[in-house]
């Protein structure tokens, strides 16, 4: 008795060309779904970075009327090898920008997530005042800093439409991003809101 057995003829079974066939089939598969799961998790980080963002700038509102002291945030800026970093941290104001004194730790912006710089997407970084510091763990940096009083209110009254800046992400486009974070200051009431495609 031999030990091979034969295949029947007409059995079921799969040629290499229908293999081929089904892989690339695969392959245009994954790469179709690729691209939108990149662009859903750097939605959910820009979203969870607008969340801290707004977070902070409530509490730095709030510690300026429980303390009854001038409360900054500081949206401090970090450019290295032609790639700028953000990081915000809350500082309690004193004479001088040298005398503020920190209250909060810094924290540093999602990688991949930047406040776009262009006046027409975050006209309130141009009215802020500024400077430069040393931040831990960040290095030397520069600065712009959202004061609120003791009242709740900014210290900068904004013109009309000139009080929000916005988050987007790095590679997106600057003048048109398509997925953004947007918050607004009211610099009457100082109250924060939010704002998403």
């Amino acid at each position: 008795m031999s030990s091979k057995q034969s295949v029947p003829p007409g059995s079921p079974g799969f040629t290499l060309i229908e293999v081929m066939m089904v892989l690339a089939v695969l392959a245009m598969m994954v790469g179709l779904v690729i691209p939108t799961f990149n662009s859903m998790l750097q939605g959910q980080a820009l979203s969870r970075q607008g969340e801290i963002l707004n977070d902070q700038m409530n509490m730095a509102r709030q510690l300026a009327t429980t303390r009854n002291r001038t409360i900054e945030l500081r949206l401090v800026s970090r450019t290295n090898e032609g790639e700028t970093r953000w990081a915000t941290q809350i500082f309690e104001s004193g004479q001088g920008a040298s005398a503020a004194r920190p209250i909060s730790r810094l924290e540093r912006f999602a990688d991949g997530i930047v406040v776009n710089p262009s006046a027409d997407l975050s006209p309130m970084l141009g009215a802020l005042d500024g400077g430069s510091a040393d931040f831990s763990a960040f290095g030397q940096s520069d600065y712009l800093a959202l004061r609120f009083l003791p009242n709740g209110r900014l210290e900068k009254n904004f013109a009309t439409k000139k009080d929000y800046l916005t988050l987007q992400g790095r590679r997106d486009d600057l003048r048109n991003p398509i997925n953004y974070f947007t918050i607004q200051v009211n610099p009457v009431t100082g109250r924060i809101g939010i704002y998403r495609p």
